[in-house]
């Protein structure tokens, strides 16, 4: 089966703390000229196209969608959340078969992160 992209947009009280955070996960992102809005950050994070948006109002931020992302490794994006002052955004869990990590922005947006399955 083939990797199927999915776009997300998120509309965020702190747009800088929101792409430090996405950033950390991994995410490559790049600053999108606005026109005549503000600036907002597009990029890609796994297979989600994921687009930043700065909030025009506290009453249309994004708050509580939930998504998964794989990612190469699940160490390297753990220490890059405490670097960039995210430690206390994450949990790691583990379960039979695999570790995985649940991580929140900071509008309270849930991104469930695994480890990608090698394939032979």
């Amino acid at each position: 089966m083939a990797n199927m992209a999915c776009d997300v947009a998120v509309m965020c009280a702190d747009l800088d703390a929101s792409a430090r955070f996405y950033t950390a996960l991994g995410a490559n992102l790049g600053v999108e000229d606005g026109g005549d809005d503000a600036d907002y950050f597009f990029g890609q994070l796994s297979s989600l196209l994921l687009t930043l948006v700065p909030a025009a109002k506290p009453d249309v931020v994004t708050r509580n969608l939930y998504w998964g992302v794989e990612v190469p490794c699940l160490f390297e994006v753990w220490t890059r959340l405490d670097e960039a002052g995210f430690g206390d955004t994450y949990q790691l869990h583990m379960c039979e078969t695999q570790v995985y990590m649940v991580a929140f922005d900071p509008d309270g947006n849930r991104v469930t992160l695994r480890e990608r399955q090698r394939r032979c």
